[in-house]
């Protein structure tokens, strides 16, 4: 699973743990991107601490272990942001000149 990255805490809000020993934080997940669906829950001294978690569909978790393919996919959309691309309407002719 992929970690977001980390970022200093912030106080969001108190609340007040209910009769069932329940505290509600949805207003501190709207901070978080839409994908995390998961926490990973630790306890340090006094605190608690959850980290957001992703899930990555099994046949794209490869790309994650394989640090080479990850760093050359993200080199190419670097260069696809900064517009370093090349547009043909030949690819077989293409792929064999590269």
């Amino acid at each position: 699973m992929k970690r977001i990255q980390e970022r200093e805490p912030e106080l969001i809000d108190i609340k007040k743990v209910d009769k069932r020993g329940r505290i509600t934080i949805s207003k501190s997940l709207e901070k978080l991107p839409e994908e995390v669906e998961e926490f990973e829950i630790y306890v340090k001294e006094d605190e608690i601490i959850l980290k957001p978690l992703v899930r990555i569909p099994a046949k794209e978790a490869w790309l994650f272990k394989d640090k080479s393919a990850l760093n050359s996919l993200l080199k190419g959309l670097a260069d696809i942001k900064r517009g370093r691309l090349t547009k043909t309407d030949k690819l077989d002719k293409f792929l064999k000149e590269l």
